[in-house]
């Protein structure tokens, strides 16, 4: 998750604040992966993060989106196994 997120922080987006904090927050995931001992609190931490900043998945969709529609990106992956 930590490599996705650097590596979606190189592209040097505009991004809105509910979209940094969505990032930032996001690695709570790896903590409830590793984190047994108090699961319980991570879990809820994450559905206040869906709840809170949802705004910002839908800006980190958009930003990946556009940069793939102006490059061309979504048709060659996307469509990939609907080639003949």
């Amino acid at each position: 998750m930590r490599y996705c997120i650097a590596g979606f922080d190189t592209f040097e987006f505009e991004e809105t604040d509910a979209e940094k904090a969505f990032l930032r927050e996001l690695l709570l995931r790896n903590e409830i992966t590793n984190d047994y001992f108090d699961r319980e609190l991570h879990q809820q931490k994450l559905i206040w993060l869906m709840m809170n900043y949802s705004g910002g998945a839908l800006d980190v969709y958009r930003d990946l989106n556009d940069y793939c529609s102006k490059h061309n990106l979504l048709n060659r992956y996307a469509d990939k196994n609907l080639q003949p």
